[in-house]
């Protein structure tokens, strides 16, 4: 399988590396290990309830000195994409360091896209679809040319799946990103189902749109009550945009928050609200990799 990447000059990067936000998932993963208690050798990670726990650095076994020299770093590459004061770092479900803008709005862009995926998971566990559901079997409008995409292909971005429009970079043969239409399939695929890997909002719309007909419901509906309620994640909101049958949730983009005003096609969320998402994913994972299926109690 070969890998397309887009240009690092390309419109698509330069606006991602506008949030800072885009950096927590490494400072999660380089935190999220377990620091060591003096009796017991171990730390308990908590999830937080209502408001976050914050903790200094050195009490969930993070080196203060080590943190800001990193920090700085940060701060210097970030100085022209709009700096770090929105960041939140975590340690062990603890808020150990906050920029002074942590609680404004959030602009996180493709981030949503692990927002529509998780709709994928949500449907599994319902036993309505399997990763080798045909996405044909929700929208037949794709079956001449699409017809062997599963949902594995959607959720690995292995589609090959094109529509009709513009935007963003092009393709080695000279097609750009379309116009995020889920009613408008092209004609001819960038590729063979599971033959490469290409990050394209075009097929992330569509695998969108497929996951709603299988859901019987708006995935905002379905996040929302499946996940965002229960984790407490109250301050956010899905935005649209326009198709040729009137406006759809932005399946690959569209997260934002209820502060700011108007409909919004990118997407935004507070970063404490990013942060309790991810703390999420962090225990789900802990949980299967020791054969659990938590139910997390945001209270």
């Amino acid at each position: 399988m070969s890998v397309d990447f887009p240009h690092p000059c390309s419109r698509r990067v330069k606006v991602i590396m506008r949030s800072s936000l885009m950096i927590l998932p490494l400072f999660l993963v380089a935190l999220a290990r377990s620091s060591v208690d003096a009796e017991s050798g171990t730390v308990e990670t908590v999830f937080p309830g209502k408001s976050w726990i914050e903790a200094a650095p050195q009490s969930q076994g993070v080196n203060p000195e080590r943190l800001e020299a990193a920090l700085e770093y940060l701060a210097d590459e970030m100085r022209d994409w709009g700096g770090i004061d929105s960041i939140v770092i975590v340690r062990h479900g603890r808020v150990i360091r906050k920029g002074s803008k942590s609680d404004e709005p959030i602009q996180v862009y493709s981030v949503t896209k692990s927002f529509t995926s998780t709709a994928l998971g949500l449907l599994m566990d319902d036993g309505k679809v399997s990763l080798d559901t045909l996405a044909k079997d929700y929208e037949p409008r794709i079956a001449e040319h699409y017809g062997t995409v599963t949902l594995r292909h959607f959720a690995t971005m292995t589609s090959g799946y094109d529509s009709v429009g513009g935007g963003y970079e092009k393709d080695e043969q000279g097609r750009i990103d379309g116009d995020r239409d889920p009613s408008a399939p092209a004609d001819m695929p960038l590729f063979e189902p599971g033959a490469r890997f290409r990050y394209w909002d075009d097929a992330m719309t569509q695998f969108g749109h497929v996951l709603t007909r299988a859901a019987g419901k708006p995935l905002d509906e379905l996040f929302k009550e499946r996940i965002a309620d229960r984790i407490g994640m109250t301050d956010w909101k899905w935005g649209t945009v326009q198709s040729s049958n009137g406006p759809v949730l932005d399946w690959a983009g569209g997260v934002h928050t209820s502060h700011r005003a108007g409909p919004l096609r990118a997407p935004f969320l507070k970063h404490r609200q990013m942060e309790r998402r991810a703390a999420h994913q962090l225990a789900l994972g802990e949980a299967s990799h020791h054969g659990a299926s938590p139910l997390i109690d945001s209270q």
